[in-house]
């Protein structure tokens, strides 16, 4: 699934977004804020990059 993208790789905003809480240690916290900074973006839109990244790896792999 590839998302179309805007000015620095982002994902387009969602008109009804669903905030949905996710719980990291500190250390997960402080390194993805670090991320975000450096590509310039939010940390929810870095987090929700995340998210799609990892559930289009979750996808491909074969189900048991």
């Amino acid at each position: 699934m590839s998302l179309p993208t805007h000015h620095f790789g982002r994902a387009p905003k969602i008109k009804k977004a669903i905030r949905t809480p996710i719980s990291l240690s500190p250390e997960e916290f402080d390194e993805a804020n670090q991320f975000a900074m450096a590509e310039h973006r939010s940390r929810s839109s870095f987090m929700r990059s995340m998210y799609l990244r990892g559930l289009e790896d979750f996808k491909r792999k074969p189900k048991k």
